[in-house]
């Protein structure tokens, strides 16, 4: 929230009341206002903080902050940029909003902010909202009510993770993994955080081969837990397309109940010259093969770099 002042306040309300001793909403209030107050929920009593204070906090950590854009209008973003610029915190933040001016002047002025749209997407109206996306440039963080059908359908066989929110209990973030939901906004950190039977990504990293590759060969890949614990293991060639001087592949690793698909990544020919790929009439290029056919070949066509991609054994 924004101050009559200018200065980015922390706050999920638009009133201070809920959440301190004090009252008022934030976008009336000067900072000095906001700050005679003190938050009450926790213990110490604290101050209301603003975003410049939190900053030091990320220093030296991989954490992320996820902001959210509550104002009703859109100055906040221009105020953003200028503590983005001033605390070099562009590596640390990501920002998610339910209002599209938002998001477009997000896109117009810091596009090099990951964007997340915050309203709900559904079997429904899933083609109608695509090209917002394509719009803003922004990803799909939407009501966790959303069905594993949609989750898996519409989102993860195009390449597309989605994040959903909230999940207020232990036993909510157990029935959203069961659906097939990874990118879960929830308030048991802790708990959630523990999951070490949990993968929150598999992925491939850029490689080089002394062999020809086939489907069904054994590749590296790194399997990285809702911990933070990484693993380097063996997966297997799931996807693969021949581009000259190297491969386009996806691995698939086996978990037991689950098996992950990478995003795709690259592969060196190291006995073989680098070439280009060839332009095709198609607009393709190299010679393509795959396993198991609907999840991977979408994969192939749609995947971003930071996806994963899972499919949930019938039983």
């Amino acid at each position: 929230m924004l101050t009559t002042d200018g200065e980015i306040v922390m706050m999920h309300d638009d009133s201070i009341a809920r959440t301190s001793d004090g009252a008022g909403n934030i976008e009336s209030m000067t900072l000095e206002q906001v700050k005679r107050a003190r938050l009450d929920l926790f213990q110490p009593r604290e101050e209301i903080p603003t975003l410049k204070e939190i900053i030091p906090l990320f220093a030296d950590s991989d954490a992320v902050l996820v902001f959210e854009i509550k104002s009703k209008g859109t100055d906040i973003v221009t105020r953003l940029k200028e503590i983005l610029d001033e605390t070099n915190f562009y590596e640390h933040i990501v920002v998610i909003a339910f209002g599209y001016p938002a998001l477009e002047r997000m896109q117009r002025e810091l596009p090099e902010v990951p964007t997340a749209d915050l309203n709900r997407y559904t079997e429904g109206n899933f083609a109608d909202m695509l090209p917002t996306l394509g719009e803003y440039n922004c990803a799909i963080s939407t009501n966790g009510s959303s069905t594993k059908t949609f989750n898996e359908n519409y989102l993860r066989d195009r390449g597309i993770i989605g994040w959903y929110w909230t999940q207020e209990t232990e036993a909510s973030v157990d029935a959203a993994f069961e659906k097939g939901l990874m990118g879960l906004t929830n308030n048991v950190g802790a708990y959630f955080g523990g999951k070490e039977e949990i993968f929150r990504v598999v992925r491939g990293d850029a490689i080089r081969t002394e062999k020809e590759l086939s489907i069904g060969d054994e590749i590296d890949v790194m399997t990285v837990r809702y911990n933070g614990e990484m693993e380097l293991t063996k997966g297997t060639v799931g996807y693969l397309a021949d581009r000259g001087g190297y491969y386009d592949v996806i691995a698939e690793y086996d978990a037991g109940e689950t098996v992950y698909f990478t995003p795709v990544f690259r592969v060196d020919k190291a006995f073989a010259a680098a070439e280009e790929p060839k332009e095709t009439g198609g607009g393709c290029a190299g010679s393509l093969s795959f396993a198991g056919g609907g999840v991977l070949a979408a994969a192939l066509l749609l995947a971003a770099p930071l996806v994963v991609l899972i499919k949930r054994r019938e039983r």
